[in-house]
């Protein structure tokens, strides 16, 4: 009688803590609206936006998914006040900047590019995150500066 009640005490516990451990975000229901102010900032970067979606983190902020002009998923998150904490610009292939894709190819020739976005977060200097894959499918996660310096 010990051993299922053990095991099923087990379970649930797992549950619970893989359950607690992953970053919630709470889609923005119908009774919830977005703040003004935090609508008007993003219409003040973006005036085409295409496919948006409002959704709002467990934390209270404001996440604004959408498409821009150049066809390139983005997302920026916007604390209640119209502040914005971060924004991530995902890249196709082949929308990247010139100068990020020489740096990754000058130092990885062996590895082709899988990805790549841009990130800025409050108070840290824009940067790019990239991955890149051999031919064996080993995968690399890269930092790279706007001057295009390297780390991994």
């Amino acid at each position: 009688m010990r051993l299922p009640f053990g095991m099923l005490v087990t379970a649930l516990m797992l549950f619970i803590c893989s359950d607690a451990q992953v970053r919630k975000t709470i889609p923005v229901s119908i009774g919830v609206q977005v703040p003004e102010v935090v609508q008007v900032n993003l219409k003040e970067w973006f005036k085409v936006l295409n496919n948006l979606e409002w959704k709002r983190t467990c934390n209270g902020n404001f996440l604004a998914q959408f498409t821009n002009t150049l066809n390139q998923a983005q997302v920026i998150e916007f604390e209640p006040g119209g502040k914005v904490i971060k924004k991530k610009t995902t890249y196709p292939l082949s929308g990247m900047p010139e100068h990020i894709q020489k740096a990754i190819i000058a130092s990885y020739p062996e590895m082709s590019i899988t990805a790549c976005m841009r990130l800025e977060l409050a108070g840290v200097d824009p940067f790019y995150k990239a991955t890149v894959a051999k031919a064996d499918f080993t995968m690399k996660e890269l930092l790279i500066s706007e001057q295009g310096s390297i780390s991994e």
